[in-house]
Order: structure tokens, then sequence, then C-alpha cells
């Protein structure tokens, strides 16, 4: 291990601009972990009054489509950029998950900048850490849940919960390796998938687990260890909000709509239809356990499910960063990408967020999906997409996909479908917006050739 990730105490930086270089600097300088084009559009269309210049410090492929997340050489190769350019770091931010949050938790820590500390970063992103804090402040909201060995002689012994629970890794993203277990046989056909895929999330997790000092309870599970919970039920929903200054708000509330087979997602759709006494209570929810968390001046997405026939409301999970899929639906209806809070934050500001002042009453984030396996055999071409994005107001289109790919050759996909395509849309009712989606789908006319097992 190098001497960096050793380092438990992390000696501040010297380089350090003094009080009068800040004030000759009328532009300031982002330091973005996974910066990529698309979200840099939406970064420079924020109109608050500042100039902003945006840096890529860690590049998209070293965090996803890769066989192996180094850790130790990623964090060297960013604090060498940082140190050799003091006049470009006015504040380190992300809008990705692991490792890419737990980098800038680090990074803002060690540069005097502005951010949630490493440790509350990570109670988040560790899904049993996050657990066990959870039960301690609103036990009611939370399902039963325990740790299990994947690789085990008999790790199925270890769980005491009744089908059908859910099983996943204390750390992932995109809901990559998590299963329904209805049966003993869906757990078995799990496993060998778990056992061969986690290590590459474990091994630069415990890398950054490594950077701080852990509690004893954390720090000795090995974080191959998985986690089964109890299935939780009903309409699914994103709460977006910070911390500032110890104060938490909450600014947005995302509907999150699931397809045909009820566990992967088919859009995003913001506000929120759920009743506001409905919303509320979340909110109170929500307040409560960040600031139990201690996550401060930093942003956070936080995962609920209601069931309205017992008024019961379940919480999921916590993201500690702004989600990008809900980035445009911020902008259609309330009138600027909420990557605004993310800047704020970072800068050491209070986020000021416009409300309904955007262009349309309703928005939402599609996903194109196949629930088969399958080559592509026939993508949208760059100039579709601009002719689909001209021709329909209100449209945009990122593709995930090529012509001549397998979809079980992708990366980091849920566990039942694939991702050929995501669609914003922003519209004036649910009525039109569900329209808009129907033409665009009919107009990407993506084409499969299924792969029968």
């Amino acid at each position: 291990m190098t001497e960096l990730m050793v380092n438990k105490g992390i000696e501040r930086d010297q380089h350090i601009l003094t009080p009068e270089q800040k004030k000759e600097k009328t532009t300031k300088d982002i330091q973005i972990i996974s910066l990529d084009e698309y979200n840099l559009k939406l970064l420079q269309t924020i109109d608050d009054g500042n100039q902003y210049n945006f840096h890529s410090l860690v590049d998209m492929d070293e965090l996803r489509g890769t066989d192996e997340i180094d850790i130790d050489t990623i964090l060297k190769s960013a604090i060498d950029r940082l140190d050799n350019r003091p006049d470009e770091r006015d504040a380190i931010a992300t809008f990705i998950d692991f490792p890419a949050v737990d980098l800038m938790a680090y990074l803002t820590d060690r540069y005097n900048l502005s951010g949630p500390t490493l440790e509350s970063v990570l109670k988040c992103n560790h899904k049993y850490w996050g657990r066990l804090i959870q039960k301690k402040v609103i036990p009611e909201h939370i399902p039963d849940f325990q740790s299990f060995d994947p690789y085990s002689e008999d790790p199925l012994s270890q769980i005491t919960l009744d089908y059908p629970f859910w099983i996943k890794p204390v750390n992932s993203y995109r809901s990559h390796l998590g299963f329904r277990i209805n049966n003993k046989e869906d757990f078995e056909n799990a496993i060998p998938v778990i056992r061969e895929e986690l290590p590459r999330l474990a091994r630069p997790f415990r890398r950054i687990m490594d950077l701080i000092k852990l509690p004893n309870h954390i720090d000795h599970l090995d974080p191959t260890i998985c986690m089964a919970e109890s299935i939780i039920s009903g309409s699914q929903c994103t709460l977006e909000g910070y911390s500032y200054n110890g104060e938490v708000e909450i600014y947005g509330v995302i509907d999150s709509i699931r397809g045909v087979n009820r566990s992967s997602f088919e859009r995003y759709q913001y506000p929120s239809q759920l009743p506001q006494p409905v919303q509320q209570k979340m909110i109170e929810i929500s307040k409560k356990v960040i600031k139990e968390i201690g996550l401060d001046n930093g942003a956070f997405n936080i995962e609920y499910f209601y069931k309205e026939e017992d008024d019961q409301i379940w919480l999921l999970e916590i993201n500690p960063r702004i989600s990008q899929s809900h980035c445009e639906l911020f902008r259609d209806v309330d009138g600027c990408t909420h990557h605004k809070v993310m800047l704020d934050l970072a800068l050491g500001k209070k986020p000021e967020m416009p409300h309904r002042k955007g262009k349309y009453k309703v928005a939402g984030k599609f996903f194109v999906r196949s629930y088969e396996d399958g080559v592509v055999s026939r993508a949208p071409s760059e100039a579709d997409l601009e002719a689909i994005q001209r021709s329909i107001p209100g449209v945009s289109v990122l593709t995930q996909v090529q012509e001549g790919q397998r979809l079980s050759d992708m990366e980091d996909q849920d566990s039942y479908s694939y991702e050929l395509g995501w669609v914003w849309i922003g519209a004036r009712d649910q009525q039109e917006l569900k329209e808009k989606y129907d033409l665009v789908v009919k107009l990407l006319d993506f084409r499969l050739e299924i792969q029968k097992p």
C-alpha cells in the first residue's frame, strides 16, 4: 500500500492561493471528476452572474467500463494535477457515484475546499453501514436486513429472511449485481454471478475505506460481503436536497416509475405526483437521517417507496451527490439544471435554485430498454439524433449502444435489462409527455437480433 493510502490524518496542502490572489480572479475554476461532453453542455447553461472554467480532473473511462479501478493511480494523478495547477482549483465536484464522490470528498478535505467529509460519504455508499445508522434514527422506515458472505460454503444458510427478498453488494451503482430472490433457485443462480463480478467493485472500495479510520464494527467487514433485505414496494420517488452549514434543504421530489419487470426504471418524472403530506413526511425523515449521518456542505438524493395501502414510507438508499439523471428535469420545469446546487456547495455558498421558472410544466427522463439479450442491428446515427431533437421541442437523446454491439457485453447494467438509450422530454402535461416519447422511440428505430438461449 502506498504512503498516500496509509495516511489517515490528511496533511493539509501547502499550495494555497493567498486572499489577494483569489481576489484577482474573475473566473471560478471547477475541477470535475468524470466530466463528459453531455454534462459540460449542461454546466455551461448556468447563468448566475459568475464565470466558470470547467476542468476534467479524472476521466470517465478511468472509473467506468474498465476491468480494474486503480484508486492509487487515479489519486496520485489527480493530486499531481492539483499540485501543479493551484490557480485552477477553486472547487472540486462530481455528479457521479462511487468512486467519484468518494474521491471528491477526500480531495476537498486535502485541499481545504468545501465539501462533505469522506466518512459521511462512506456512511451513504456503504449500504450496510448506512442501514445501521438509519435503524438507529428511523427504524420504522427501513426494511429488515442482514449481511452475508457470498463466498462462504453455504451463504443461503446465513439469511433468515422469508422469501422474497433482495440481495445486493454493500457498495455498487445503477443496481449492478442486485437480484430479487423469490426462491432457492434464484439465489443459487445469482451467487455465481456475484462471486465472479463483485471483486471488481470490492477491491477499490476497500482502498477508499483505507483512507480514513473506520469504526471497528465496519473496518473488520470485508467489502465483498453482501446484504439481504426484505422486499419493499409502492410508488417510488427521489428527494433531491443538500446540507449547508448544518441546515438540510429539499428542493425537488421526482417520481421513479419502474418498467414491466418491476425491477428496471422506465422513467423519472418531475414534479412528483405523490400527495403533499407524503412528500412532507419524507422531507422530515430525510432531514433527520442526513443530520445523523453528518453529511454537510454536500448534495444528496434519497430514494423512497410509498405504499398507499398502509400509508407506509420506506427509505431505499441515500446517494451523496446530485443525480445527473434529473438535471434536465429541473432545467425544463424550474429553469436551471441542478448542477448549480453542486457548484454552489463546492464553492462554499448556500445553493440558490429557481422554482417553476422553466418552459414546461412536466418533464421526464425515459430509459429505452431491451429485456432480452441481442446484437444491435440498427442504432440511430448522430444525424438521426439531431433531426429528432430539432423536430420535437423539449427533447434530448443520448444513445448507449452501437451497431454490432452485443447487449450482454455492456458494463454495469442492472440484472434484468439493457439500456439502449436515454430520452429527456419537457411537456405541457402528462398526455403530451407520453405522445412525445412514443414519437421519439418510433424515430429512434432501434433494431436487435435477439439471442435465444
